[in-house]
């Protein structure tokens, strides 16, 4: 059994801790809005193929979000977008990535966070920094489930269905 690195552990519980902040009902309530957020799901592709050695990767990924509770009451749903690159296995991963949001109201977010994964738990956090809701907190957190989970064992995991929770709340 592979063990993760002090530094890896720090970081995914680090991203849990502040996702669960920023996706938290009262994170937002501060400011007399609730929460604020979105529910989701979609398909995540990775290259190279995720094994259980850990390795330099890029991800892509599309998300279908809806329903949404946001401080505007014209966005009800949405799609979230974008790429990632970090380091990868199937027991543990953490990277970077850039996010773009289109609103249901026809406007856009844009982005970027950083996350970590342990099996086949997601979370992160970052910052909207373009357009609807520039300037406030993005957390992203859930779960990844491997088309063909066996191919952790060989070969290496390319798509994963996945299912989250999405945050904003003031900057």
């Amino acid at each position: 059994m592979r063990r993760m690195s002090a530094f890896a552990a720090a970081v995914i519980v680090g991203a849990a801790c502040a996702t669960v902040g920023a996706a938290r009902p009262g994170a937002a309530r501060a400011e007399g809005q609730g929460f604020q957020g979105c529910y989701g799901f979609g398909r995540v592709a990775m290259a190279p193929g995720v094994t259980m050695s850990p390795q330099d990767g890029t991800v892509h990924f599309t998300q279908n979000l809806g329903p949404c509770r946001l401080s505007d009451p014209g966005i009800l749903s949405g799609t979230l977008t974008g790429t990632g690159q970090g380091r990868f296995s199937c027991a543990a991963g953490q990277g970077t990535a850039r996010f773009l949001a289109r609103w249901e109201n026809g406007r856009t977010s844009a982005g970027t966070f950083s996350f970590g994964t342990l099996g086949s738990h997601l979370a992160g956090q970052g910052t909207v920094t373009e357009g609807e809701f520039a300037g406030d907190h993005f957390g992203i957190g859930g779960e990844l489930d491997p088309s063909h989970p066996s191919a952790c064992a060989s070969g290496g995991v390319t798509e994963a269905t996945s299912y989250e929770s999405i945050g904003v709340s003031p900057g």
